[in-house]
């Protein structure tokens, strides 16, 4: 729907191994597929003890702490019509990767990445200062889902019952693509508007190029 979707443009470049690329655009998907479970899980939530889709798993019966999601099981929390798409690439150097999601976890994974960038660069500048630590990173990633972080903290959630979600879903994610921004393959992140598609003229073949 418009307004839902918006691209995901990281700045990269060519000239890499084909297998960094694959892994980068694994990572990539795997991000967002945490984030859109995350959004969903808040979103969901009535009694904020009882995610009902995070509950009706078998590990419900090892306890929360024992949480663990692996990319696969993470995929699975993601309808099939909100999971990321390659829009379009542009390996010059510079060029760039679009990805089509929902709008909240583009502007989530891409502020995230921004803020790690600033971080990063404020060690350099001053290694004996300290900044800011990462648990605190992945809670200022978008509006949208702090602010609905910060309803269920005010019913009466605590770190500890809200730490499995945000640990296997957000937190572990973003350090996974976080590695490609440290190896200078992510050199940007925006979020840019998904373009309009332009009406067809009578008797106009869509597969027509």
């Amino acid at each position: 729907m418009p307004g839902e979707s918006r691209i995901l443009r990281l700045h990269s470049h060519g000239g890499v191994a084909a297998w960094r690329v694959a892994e980068l655009v694994a990572d990539v998907d795997y991000a967002y597929n945490g984030l859109t479970a995350f959004d969903s899980a808040l979103r969901g939530i009535t009694d904020y003890r009882e995610p009902s889709w995070l509950w009706a798993y078998p590990w419900r019966r090892r306890g929360p702490a024992a949480l663990v999601l692996e990319r696969a099981d993470v995929a699975s929390l993601v309808h099939p019509r909100q999971r990321l798409r390659l829009h379009a690439v542009r390996l010059e150097s510079p060029g760039f990767w679009d990805f089509v999601g929902k709008s909240a976890s583009v502007e989530a994974i891409s502020g995230a990445l921004n803020d790690r960038q600033a971080r990063n660069e404020a060690r350099e500048r001053a290694p004996h200062e300290r900044v800011t630590e990462e648990i605190e990173e992945y809670d200022k990633t978008t509006d949208a889902l702090l602010n609905r972080y910060r309803a269920l903290r005010e019913m009466g959630a605590s770190e500890e019952d809200l730490a499995p979600l945000r640990n296997q879903l957000v937190e572990r994610a973003m350090r996974t693509l976080g590695r490609h921004q440290d190896a200078g393959l992510i050199t940007d992140a925006e979020m840019v508007d998904v373009p309009e598609r332009p009406e067809l003229t009578s008797g106009e073949d869509p597969n027509e190029s």
